[in-house]
């Protein structure tokens, strides 16, 4: 009876000890970052970065006080549940790590650039004929909207490699650079911000 009681015990602790191990993984870091920046949560998503991280790599979507945007961003969070990511082989150099992770994600630039053409030209005669600058505002939003009916979105994927470090003894997310942000806003946004910046 007792050694079947210390056997047992001595599983548990194993196992456990097993667990602990599992979850000091670069990997699992990196896939409770893709979990909260998929759910827009910066703050989250911030504790897996070394010494957190300055605001920017989530899109703030709020109404802008111009124009309603609320539809556009219905539709931008709506499509984040159609984000999914793969976690590849990770590497791992001592105290360093990569972390490749390719992500798939609904790509609206088709929808962007086709709203942004028509924009210009009725934006360019409301103008010049003297309306309301509150319907050129609204012209933008009201464009996009007819667009998501008659324009297909694409779907787009895109690699991204996270660089991970030990600190304390705890796996987390190097700094951010500027190109990873970009492509985390462009699969966060539809690539709405990629095709925006690339029209203009």
């Amino acid at each position: 009876m007792k050694k079947r009681l210390v056997t047992a015990l001595l599983s548990l602790c194993l196992l456990l000890s097993m667990s602990g191990c599992m979850g000091d993984k670069p990997e699992n870091i990196i896939d409770k970052f893709c979990t909260a920046v998929i759910a827009y949560d910066e703050k989250t998503a911030s504790q897996y970065i070394v010494d957190g991280n300055p605001e920017g790599f989530v899109p703030q979507l709020e109404i802008d006080s111009d124009a309603d945007t609320t539809s556009i961003i219905e539709y931008i969070k709506e499509n984040a549940s159609n984000i999914t990511y793969e976690i590849g082989e990770v590497s791992i150099d001592e105290d360093y790590a990569t972390v490749p992770v390719h992500f798939t994600f609904v790509d609206a630039s088709p929808i962007m650039v086709s709203t942004l053409s028509d924009y210009l030209s009725q934006a360019f005669l409301l103008a010049f004929s003297g309306v309301d600058d509150s319907a050129i505002d609204t012209l933008l939003v009201t464009i996009f909207n007819e667009k998501v009916d008659t324009v297909d979105a694409a779907e787009a994927s895109i690699d991204i490699d996270f660089a991970c470090e030990k600190v304390d003894g705890d796996w987390k997310i190097s700094i951010l650079s500027e190109e990873i942000r970009d492509d985390l806003m462009a699969v966060l946004t539809c690539n709405i911000t990629k095709a925006n910046e690339t029209f203009w």
